[in-house]
């Protein structure tokens, strides 16, 4: 890998997993949505912007006006991967495979991603988006004290 390009994360696995299964042209909030359907946690602004940056100064994601999609050579692995019908933990692999994330790497992924911001998205939309799909999830939640 060029010095230049960013160095991996779990993280930016996630959320390279998460566009992907949202489909191409993907707002904030269904990524989100999908992200916690993956991970069962919520993607913060921090793992967002970094790994929105990330993936797409290595040509995996395109931003749109705030539409997301695979680009390069993660839409052609994630369309083999579809065609192969596996389920969403070895896709996270395969997508930790393409980004050739290592593990642990704390120290050097850190001191990387420090480096990498996406001012495209705001703490404001990060927000938004998340207070949407909680909203829309928890609207279809028979009641109960929340």
């Amino acid at each position: 890998m060029a010095e230049d390009m960013p160095v991996f994360d779990g993280n930016d696995a996630w959320i390279l997993q998460a566009v992907a299964m949202s489909g191409d042209g993907a707002d904030l909030r269904l990524i989100i949505s999908t992200g916690d359907y993956i991970n069962h946690a919520i993607l913060t602004g921090s793992e967002l912007w970094q790994g929105f940056a990330k993936l797409t100064a290595a040509g995996h994601i395109i931003d749109q006006s705030g539409r997301f999609s695979l680009a390069g050579v993660a839409k052609a692995t994630w369309e083999k991967q579809k065609r192969s019908r596996i389920n969403v933990g070895a896709q996270f692999d395969a997508c930790e495979a393409l980004l050739r994330v290592s593990k642990p790497v704390p120290d050097k992924a850190m001191q990387d991603t420090r480096a990498w911001d996406y001012p495209s998205i705001t703490d404001e939309m990060v927000k938004a988006a998340t207070d949407a799909y909680l909203r829309d999830f928890w609207a279809t939640k028979p009641s109960h004290n929340r």
